[in-house]
């Protein structure tokens, strides 16, 4: 599962697997998702500009080479991550907001 947020808005989630098909993510699905989901997405968000960051943690399919080059492509030079413009240290707490959030809405839902 992906997902992104922003003050503003939340974009997905995204879900790779397909039913009884279990796929690992790797850089190739990983690209393919930021450019089939998230620019289709980015493009309909009013609050995507230039100064936006995009804020990733260290997954391996995340700061491959290939992903990491479409990241900065769309990003720019502003790309918080491993490998990124702004170096982010390695399990830093405030560095996957969206874990605790999804974590939390998660368990409430699972309980309605």
């Amino acid at each position: 599962m992906w997902c992104a947020m922003s003050a503003s808005k939340i974009i997905g989630p995204y879900f790779e697997n397909r039913p009884g098909v279990a796929q690992t993510v790797n850089s190739d699905r990983y690209c393919a998702m930021l450019r089939t989901f998230l620019v289709p997405q980015l493009e309909e968000f009013d609050g995507f500009n230039q100064d936006t960051w995009f804020q990733q943690d260290g997954a391996t399919a995340h700061t491959a080479w290939a992903s990491m080059e479409v990241v900065r492509e769309l990003f720019l030079e502003k790309v918080i991550s491993r490998f990124g413009d702004l170096h982010w240290p390695a399990r830093s707490p405030d560095l996957t907001p969206l874990d605790f959030f999804f974590v939390g809405i998660s368990q409430k839902l699972s309980l309605c």
